[in-house]
């Protein structure tokens, strides 16, 4: 062999050794399996499911999941990982389900033997009804966590967070996943197959518009996950204009006890709110997404507010105000919630009053720290002085709940204690002995439980019938009958009326109705409550067609 010259072979072997020493530093010694017959199916989540051993969870969207497709494929664990799962007493026995590996996540999932764990490490976890066991191990100086959820008297589902992603506030994204995955199992439905009843009503809402729930009704039997399905059908009849058909829904799903009133324990709610936000910088109220009473009640509030000095409308529904401010008025692609005529209405009348609009949704890890801090980037770190009306979803007012909800995380950054006026919790009560002859139709509860987490319970009975369409601007309402013709009245026509301010329907035909209603089936005529202003009626059938149109002036 000639000096200076290396053999090719020697060069290769060299090589290798490297890139194994170098996999060895990396991944370690012991080598974790993947278990057969996983499968993934994914939806707005992840559902793991592997029918063989009976078992499912519930993960994240976002998740990049490893699955085992054959019996000796390896799962690739940093060497922290293996140092993290050696100390919660795995050991190259235990076989993978799923592992999600990445910069965002650090999960594994398997099943354990009941044998082989010392529950009495474990603490109960419990939010609602469901409830799993938890422990964490501090390894250098990083928190890694173990969730178990009881499979039957011998198995629990283990998920195990490493801990070393670079996610903020992972711990409260694990409870996420396994409440969710807990509460699936507890129900029997840990291998159902996935179908989505909110997923469908949007394919039907591109379709049919205002009449997908209608659509959607026909199939209820498909679903297997029936509380999802009712919610659905209650959040688009809501859309539609529906309250009587959303509410029968909600009973299906809500989950809220029936509590009895007293009339000595209520008064009017504007009056008692007025008197309250007059020195306040903050005011969050919520909402149930269902319930159109709840942001058509705020809207009545608006003028009131403004003329006490607020400068903002902060809005969880809005997927970007740039538009709406640009506009004056909502269009369908400003958020999903958005479609509701209430909650669009309320942004047109805010923006007509002088209320600068913002969103403030937040799509990271921890989002109700994310919603806290985007709420005061645009409004305190702009303007010091700002007075901002927030409008959030059901819990995210609560102050004192934990998991932590932006109410909290907001009083924390910002050092302002907002008033939070809650319209959810009491959505399913009733009061047998309240006076008849009042007017009020929403009212201030003030016997208001302790452990409510906000400032002020209201009791909103407003009832959306007949009630007063457009604009306000100090002029009497008025009742308009429009005569149908003769092809709208067949008995099994199937079509939804909607109501437009003509303005903002010539400057953009996809802006949210002012008022949608199902069309009254065999009928002569259709009444509509008006402001003056003016308007455009279309109705149209369950394929988008247009069947009528026509401009009303009220004068």
């Amino acid at each position: 062999m000639l000096s200076g010259i290396i053999n090719p072979g020697i060069r290769q072997t060299k090589f290798v050794t490297v890139i194994l020493i170098l996999c060895l530093l990396q991944y370690g010694c012991t080598s974790y399996l993947y278990q057969e017959g996983g499968r993934v199916e994914s939806k707005y989540r992840n559902y793991y499911f592997n029918d063989s051993l009976r078992v499912g969870a519930v993960l994240y969207g976002d998740m990049d999941l490893t699955i085992g497709n054959h019996q000796k494929q390896s799962a690739k664990i940093s060497s922290f990982g293996k140092a993290v799962l050696k100390r919660f007493g795995l050991s190259k026995s235990d076989r993978f389900l799923f592992t999600s590996i990445s910069k965002k996540y650090s999960l594994i999932g398997l099943v354990r033997k009941s044998a082989n764990l010392s529950i009495g490490k474990f603490e109960v976890v419990t939010d609602r009804k469901d409830r799993y066991l938890f422990r964490s191990y501090q390894y250098k100086g990083i928190e890694a966590y173990e969730g178990l959820i009881p499979l039957d008297s011998n198995r629990f589902l283990s998920l195990i967070d490493f801990g070393e992603s670079d996610r903020e506030n992972a711990k409260e994204g694990f409870h996420t996943i396994m409440i969710n995955s807990a509460r699936r199992i507890k129900a029997g439905e840990a291998l159902s197959t996935v179908l989505d009843p909110f997923e469908d009503a949007e394919e039907l809402f591109e379709d049919h518009r205002y009449l997908a729930p209608y659509k959607l009704a026909k199939n209820g039997s498909f679903y297997k996950e029936q509380k999802l399905y009712n919610q659905a059908l209650a959040t688009y009849y809501s859309f539609s204009g529906d309250q009587k058909l959303a509410k029968e829904q909600e009973k299906e799903f809500i989950g809220l006890p029936k509590k009895i009133l007293q009339d000595k324990d209520l008064e009017p709610a504007t009056s008692a709110i007025l008197r309250r936000t007059v020195n306040q910088k903050v005011v969050m109220f919520n909402t149930a997404h269902h319930r159109p009473e709840h942001a058509y009640f705020v809207a009545q509030l608006l003028g009131q507010l403004r003329k006490q000095g607020f400068t903002h409308l902060a809005l969880e529904a809005l997927s970007d105000s740039s538009l709406v401010m640009k506009n004056g008025f909502a269009i369908q692609s400003d958020g999903f919630y958005i479609r509701d005529p209430e909650m669009s209405n309320l942004i047109s009348k805010a923006v007509t009053l002088g209320f600068q609009i913002i969103s403030y949704e937040d799509d990271s890890e921890n989002r109700e720290l994310g919603q806290a801090r985007n709420l005061i980037d645009k409004t305190f770190k702009k303007d010091k002085h700002s007075r901002i009306l927030i409008l959030a979803g059901y819990a995210h007012i609560n102050e004192s709940s934990k998991p932590r909800k932006m109410a909290s995380y907001f009083k924390e950054l910002s050092g302002i204690d907002p008033l939070t006026i809650d319209q959810t919790q009491l959505m399913t009560s009733e009061c047998n002995d309240l006076d008849k002859s009042i007017k009020e139709e929403c009212f201030n509860y003030l016997a208001k439980d302790s452990e409510s987490g906000v400032d002020m319970q209201i009791w909103n009975t407003i009832s959306l019938e007949n009630k007063p369409i457009g604009l306000d601007k100090g002029m009497p309402s008025m009742n308009v009958w429009i005569d149908l013709p003769d092809s709208l009245k067949q008995k099994d026509l199937l079509a939804i009326a909607t109501v437009f301010d003509q303005p903002s329907f010539l400057k953009d035909a996809n802006a949210i109705p002012l008022h949608v209603s199902l069309l009254p089936i065999n009928s002569d005529s259709i009444k509509f409550n008006l402001y003056p202003g003016s308007y455009i009626l279309r109705i149209q059938g369950a394929y988008k067609e247009v069947l009528y149109t026509k401009e009303l002036q009220v004068k």
